[in-house]
């Protein structure tokens, strides 16, 4: 048990609660290229053909470089909905330029080297000139297209014309009804380490039914770690509730605590086909004699499931 955990949670009880941190990218263009250039290529192996033309974000954190990247790559619209306000229209705004530089050279996705705890690792990270082709980046990334993304990342919200394409991007903070986005007009959506963090699981995975269109897909990196507050990897499955309600104290969200089972349930529940997911598991931890009485019936696969990188498909009509 985590004594520091422990501590934290009740110090949160007597002053302002801090969220939890957004990312481990903070405001890096590579960081976002490098999470979406995993998306995209994941994603592709589940059935995505092409850019996407309309992309959501579920948790985008400190920045929102994945929505500039799917921008530049082709993409018309892009919705960032997140709890806490992370991110500044400056910092955008400053990463545009670094991610135009990144597409128009080609430039290799962001490696395990670089950034550790962006998962899945690829077979390849060269450049995916198959999905993201020299045709489409000389259309996406034209000067008056870069300055219209600019110009929508300036003023969120707002439909910028390009030659009669409406480019957005909205950022809905905090997102807490499914009408933020409208019904069926969502190809893409995505999200990194941020499932395991939302509260309300029934009712986000509802709302990305409603959203996306029928035959959309949706990717979700997910982390299924202590996230600090345990000594063990997966030691949050050791505390009762009543410990960890201690542990979370005033926080706005720290962790659901819900397994890959669980993440895959709710997904089940709204509607979802499950069209996969790639593993990152690990047998060291706690063991199912440790665990809370609650999460007793976890599988053995996930007692040992790190993280996940999940594919779900919303049925074509």
């Amino acid at each position: 048990m985590s004594v520091r955990a422990t501590l934290a949670g009740l110090k949160s009880f007597v002053s302002s609660a801090a969220p939890a941190e957004a990312n481990v990218g903070g405001v890096s263009a590579r960081y976002g290229y490098a999470v979406w250039m995993r998306h995209v290529v994941c994603a592709r192996d589940f059935g995505l053909t092409g850019i996407p033309e309309v992309v959501a974000e579920l948790g985008p954190g400190n920045a929102l470089g994945v929505g500039i990247a799917a921008l530049l790559c082709g993409a018309s619209r892009y919705y960032a909905l997140d709890v806490v306000a992370y991110t500044s229209p400056q910092d955008n705004v400053a990463m545009v330029h670094e991610l135009v530089e990144l597409l128009q050279t080609g430039a290799s996705i962001p490696d395990a080297r670089e950034f550790p705890e962006i998962l899945p690792q690829l077979e390849n990270y060269a450049f995916p000139r198959n999905i993201v082709t020299e045709a489409a980046l000389a259309r996406s990334l034209r000067p008056k297209r870069v300055e219209a993304i600019l110009a929508a990342f300036r003023e969120p919200g707002v439909n910028v014309d390009c030659d009669g394409e409406a480019i957005r991007a909205q950022y809905s903070v905090p997102w807490n009804e499914s009408r933020v986005i409208e019904r069926n007009s969502v190809d893409f959506l995505v999200s990194q380490a941020a499932m395991e963090h939302v509260e309300d699981l029934r009712s986000a995975y509802k709302a990305m039914m409603e959203w996306l269109k029928p035959g959309g897909i949706t990717t979700h990196q997910v982390d299924f770690r202590c996230h600090y507050t345990a000594d063990e990897w997966n030691g949050h499955w050791a505390y009762n509730d009543l410990h960890w309600r201690v542990i979370k104290g005033k926080r706005p969200y720290l962790l659901n605590r819900e397994a890959l089972s669980g993440q895959l349930r709710y997904a089940v529940e709204a509607g979802f086909e499950v069209l996969g997911s790639i593993n990152q598991t690990s047998r060291e931890g706690i063991g199912r004699d440790s665990l809370a009485k609650r999460f007793r019936s976890l599988s053995d696969l996930d007692l040992e499931t790190k993280s996940a990188f999940i594919a779900l498909r919303k049925p074509a009509d």
